[in-house]
C-alpha cells in the first residue's frame, strides 16, 4: 500500500507540474502586450513526436510561422504554430498579430495560438486530486517495504 500511496502522490505532483507548464500562455494573456510582427518565414510542417521514423508516436501537422517584432527598441525573433486562416492572412499581408511580455519580450507568441487561459487547469486539478487521494485518503504504512 505504501508503494501505491507514493505512486499516487508523485503522479499528482507531476501532473500538476505539467499543467503549470501552460503558465506561459496565461502570462501572455494576462500581462502580454499586443504587437504586429513582420513575418520572416512560413511553412507547412509535419513535426514528428519522436526522432525515430519507425516510432508509433503521433506527429503534428500544421502551419509554422517565424516572425520578428519590435519591442523595447530591439528586434525580437519569435515563432509558433498557427491555424490555416492565420497562416493565409499572414501570407497576404506579411504581418502577424502577436503578444509579448514587456519585461521580457523574448517571451512571445502568435496571438491566435494562445488558446484559453484555462488550458492547464484540468491537469492541475487532476494532479491536486491525485495528491490529496494519495496523501490523505490511502492508508499509511504497511505494504511494500
Amino acid at each position: 500500500m505504501r508503494f501505491l500511496r507514493t505512486f499516487v502522490v508523485v503522479s499528482g505532483v507531476l501532473m500538476a507540474i505539467a499543467g503549470l507548464a501552460d503558465w506561459r500562455t496565461v502570462r501572455l494573456q494576462v500581462s502580454g502586450q499586443p504587437a504586429e510582427a513582420r513575418v520572416l518565414r512560413q511553412e507547412h510542417r509535419i513535426a514528428q513526436a519522436s526522432a525515430h521514423p519507425e516510432s508509433d508516436l503521433p506527429s503534428r501537422e500544421g502551419y509554422w510561422i517565424s516572425y520578428e517584432l519590435e519591442a523595447a527598441g530591439a528586434r525580437v525573433p519569435g515563432e509558433g504554430w498557427v491555424e490555416l486562416a492565420v497562416f493565409e492572412a499572414a501570407q497576404k499581408t506579411g504581418k502577424l498579430a502577436v503578444r509579448y511580455l514587456p519585461k521580457d519580450p523574448t517571451i512571445n507568441a502568435p496571438a491566435a495560438s494562445e488558446g484559453g487561459w484555462w488550458r492547464g487547469l484540468p491537469a492541475i486539478a487532476a494532479g491536486a486530486v491525485l495528491f490529496a487521494a494519495g496523501y490523505w485518503a490511502l492508508p499509511r504504512g504497511g505494504g511494500l517495504r
